[in-house]
């Protein structure tokens, strides 16, 4: 699996396509962990919708979720939602007015779970910078593809809707939040 995230990475794609492929099979005849199965399914996934074959990559998608939700990883599973509705986006836009609508839907519903998820889990830090750092990293790249293909579905009240929810979630600036990590309050002078 790490050799062809190597060659996704170096846009390699055939390349990567191949050697997921194999991964997927030893693991399967080896027996190997139901994670382990669902993070080359995953990747899988992504390099044949990298290549614009979205149909294709469906099936190994559905493949990596399920076998994450079988391991109780339920961020994981929301992480392939967040990469499918990425893929769909994509396919989105060479599709014609029907088909490009209802993998709008299609999309913006695994994203928005996914960008949920993220922004919740953010709790699970006790330090304030490393939630900072999660919602730099996860949430926000979430969020943004959630409001991204809620503005390509034209539904302004769904972003309506998401800005609001995600401006009251309690998310502060990464300079008074690592102040508050350190013990100190932005807005007191220090004892």
């Amino acid at each position: 699996t790490v050799l062809g995230c190597c060659l996704k990475d170096q846009q390699r794609l055939p390349e990567a396509e191949a050697a997921l492929m194999e991964s997927v099979r030893l693991i399967e005849q080896n027996e190997g962990s139901a994670y382990s199965l669902a993070y080359a399914e995953m990747d899988l996934g992504v390099v044949i919708a990298d290549q614009c074959r979205f149909d294709e990559a469906a099936p190994h998608f559905e493949r990596a979720r399920e076998e994450f939700l079988r391991c109780g990883m339920h961020y994981e599973a929301n992480l392939v939602n967040r990469e499918e509705a990425d893929a769909l986006q994509r396919e989105s836009e060479r599709a014609h007015d029907a088909e490009k609508n209802a993998l709008l839907v299609e999309a913006l519903s695994l994203a928005v779970r996914a960008a949920v998820d993220a922004d919740e889990r953010r709790f699970q830090f006790p330090a304030s910078d490393a939630r900072m750092r999660w919602i730099q990293r996860v949430a926000e790249p979430s969020r943004e593809l959630a409001l991204s293909l809620a503005a390509d579905a034209q539904d302004p009240g769904l972003v309506s809707e998401l800005v609001a929810s995600w401006r009251t979630s309690g998310v502060v600036s990464p300079s008074s939040g690592l102040e508050r990590a350190r013990g100190g309050d932005p807005g007191r002078p220090p004892h």
